[in-house]
């Protein structure tokens, strides 16, 4: 029995169906009504137990729910109460037979006065039970005459629970095909099907699971497959429906072919002049076979934030916009950040860290992580302006401080975590590790154990060293007075502790190599190493200076390590410009956008590969014609043109300290208007 048995019964009717025990007084009621119009009403009386009743046919064993609505008047002692008698027959008189009445459930009993009451329960009828006597009874204390009123009673019966399910699913790989050969990312599909419904598939290869459950179709998913090693894997898929039933999928058999990944680490040291690479004995040896060192190597704006900000995005800073370190024309607000080598890179699918210096006034919009960085911890400030101790770094977000106690020596921190950068990757993604610690960068502190190392460095004094005539040089230069003795002596000083610094800078430089070598990616890695500009010790009465068009500021080191390139020593001239582009190619992509830089790999591998013969040098954003400028490098001369008119020109094969400008010269008036030429169609890239 599938339906409802009693369900209000027909007291609308006057109740015909029940009978009366017990000569029980009742009646129809419709001033006190639960549901409908009328209602039954039964008197008690002190002289016995009244009741009601109806017998209905039931299901043995069944399950019912029973319920039914009482209000009582002045009921004292056992009160109203609604009970299921179960019976072994149907048709038996008011009195039961003790031997037919199976059970009894008392649904419940109400006394004194009380407004509608629901007595419920769910019972169960005892095997055997052919019927059921659903009983209303109402009984007074002696001397009580009070009343009650029931209405909506019910009986139903409970749909039976489902059979057990014991069916498991089933289920098939649609794809990859067994045998396939795949790599990077490969899509993986299951149909499953199952006789009450599938709960949820999951994947997995080699037995490990991959992914989370899918809880409904289509079943499938995108994965990438660098996670595992090259050669045989076994991929199967486990359904389960909500019984807990399972079942697994035939194993399809795949052939992993994921070629190397192009790895690439950018190196930049700050404030590294090109003829200092000799005292990094370290990375000169590592840096050494499969290498190509740039003789001529420069930076087309010799000033940190503008020469970083050519380095990412290939061009030059007239047109990233970037002219000096300081808002409002220069530093990190200035800059934009949507197109670069980094957002190449991540596009491409590389995993991208950022660790060091990022660019200048950076702690104007720290802790923002720009665009492209998978991984990015970069230096925010030093409350002293050393950045080797006392400084705060931006870990992906979190503003961390650092002392002054040895462990927080600044280079040694940031290689600590550019090795873990490179420990932490997925075996077969490629990555992009641009490292930029702050040596040798003044004051360049040196870390403990090499302070002292250069004591009996020389000092520096180059011919061109507090150049004694500088009527040929432009106004800005002969207005500098002579370097004084104790500003020598104090420059002296910061030139052995650049050395100085650069050794824990070298050390770190063989770490990242030696990661690189045990993660078994050496052979796949281009390495470029750069400082973002020279520095001046004292030329031309420049002390310490970047920002010049003379060759101790545009010219920095630059290596280039191509896996499989013949080691050479190379005189093409090439620039900080060029480094994105050629990352980009040997990513394998193109950059979406201008850049004024020319990839490098094929002059890596050919040194005869045709290449530029001029590169423009900027410097601009100053404010003052005095210094702003724009000049041409080629492999023999720098011309010079600054916004008040003066000009310079340096015949470098004679002149190669530019002790001697011959521009105004009337024997190279032809030459000035050739260098003038070359000069404005570069302006114009």
């Amino acid at each position: 029995m599938s339906m409802e048995v009693l369900q209000n019964p027909d007291f609308e009717l006057g109740g015909a169906s029940w009978q009366n025990s017990d000569s029980a007084g009742r009646g129809l009621d419709s001033i006190r009504v639960h549901g409908g119009v009328y209602a039954q009403r039964l008197l008690a009386s002190a002289l016995t137990d009244y009741a009601v009743y109806q017998d209905l046919p039931v299901d043995s064993a069944g399950s019912y729910d029973a319920a039914g609505w009482v209000t009582t008047d002045s009921l004292a002692g056992p009160g109203a109460s609604l009970a299921l008698l179960w019976l072994d027959t149907l048709g038996l008189a008011d009195s039961i037979p003790p031997a037919h009445l199976l059970a009894t459930d008392l649904l419940g009993t109400v006394t004194g006065t009380r407004d509608w009451t629901l007595l419920s329960a769910t019972v169960n009828a005892p095997a055997g039970a052919v019927g059921v006597r659903f009983q209303l009874r109402v009984a007074a204390e002696p001397g009580d005459t009070g009343g009650t009123v029931f209405d909506d009673l019910s009986l139903a019966l409970r749909p039976p629970p489902p059979p057990p399910d014991i069916n498991p699913p089933v289920i098939a790989l649609t794809a990859p095909n067994d045998g396939a050969v795949v790599s990077h990312i490969v899509s993986i599909t299951a149909d499953a099907t199952d006789d009450r419904g599938v709960a949820g598939v999951r994947f997995t290869v080699d037995g490990t699971p991959i992914g989370t459950e899918i809880p409904a179709p289509p079943f499938g998913l995108g994965y990438n497959t660098d996670t595992l090693a090259n050669g045989p894997h076994l991929l199967s898929a486990v359904a389960r429906d909500s019984a807990g039933n399972t079942a697994i999928a035939a194993v399809v058999h795949l052939t992993v072919t994921n070629p190397r990944p192009a790895d690439i680490v950018m190196i930049l040291s700050d404030d590294q002049r090109f003829d200092q690479m000799q005292y990094m004995p370290l990375t000169s040896a590592l840096l050494n076979a499969e290498t190509v060192r740039f003789n001529w190597g420069f930076v087309t704006t010799s000033l940190c934030c503008p020469s970083r900000s050519s380095l990412l995005t290939g061009l030059y800073a007239h047109n990233h916009g970037v002219l000096g370190n300081s808002a409002p024309n220069g530093g990190a607000t200035r800059f934009d950040p949507s197109s670069t080598i980094a957002t190449w890179l991540q596009a491409a699918g590389y995993r991208t860290g950022l660790i060091g210096k990022y660019l200048n006034q950076y702690d104007l919009i720290a802790p923002a992580i720009p665009p492209g960085w998978n991984e990015f911890e970069a230096i925010v400030g030093s409350a002293t302006g050393t950045y080797y101790y006392d400084y705060t770094l931006n870990d992906n977000g979190t503003i961390l401080s650092f002392g002054s106690s040895v462990a927080d020596y600044g280079t040694e921190v940031l290689t600590n975590r550019a090795v873990r950068f490179i420990n932490t990757m997925t075996r077969n993604q490629p990555m992009f590790l641009y490292f930029a610690p702050f040596a040798p960068h003044a004051p360049a502190t040196p870390y403990p154990t090499d302070a002292g190392r250069y004591n009996t460095f020389p000092n520096w004094r180059p011919s061109s060293f507090n150049e004694a005539d500088v009527s040929d040089k432009p106004a800005w230069i002969k207005a500098l007075p002579k370097i004084t003795t104790s500003q020598t002596t104090a420059s002296d000083a910061l030139h052995r502790r650049q050395l100085e610094s650069l050794q824990a800078m070298d050390r770190g430089i063989a770490s990242i190599v030696a990661a690189l070598q045990q993660a078994d990616r050496w052979n796949n890695t281009l390495v470029i190493f750069m400082s973002d500009n020279g520095l001046t010790w004292g030329e031309h009465r420049l002390r310490d200076r970047k920002f010049c068009p003379y060759e101790e500021c545009i010219r920095v080191p630059f290596w280039v390590r191509k896996p499989g390139v013949t080691a050479r020593t190379d005189t093409n001239l090439v620039a900080n410009i060029d480094l994105a582009p050629t990352m980009a190619a040997w990513a394998g992509i193109t950059p979406p956008g201008k850049v004024n830089g020319v990839n490098l790999l094929p002059l890596l591998q050919n040194p005869a590969t045709p290449w530029r013969t001029a590169l423009l040098i900027e410097h601009l954003g100053t404010g003052s014609t005095l210094t702003d400028a724009s000049g041409v490098r080629t492999s023999r001369y720098l011309y010079n043109e600054y916004q008040n008119g003066n000009k310079e020109l340096y015949d470098l094969k004679t002149d190669p300290l530019q002790l001697t400008s011959v521009a105004s010269k009337a024997t190279n008036a032809a030459l000035v208007a050739s260098l003038k030429a070359t000069l404005n169609a570069l302006k114009l890239q």
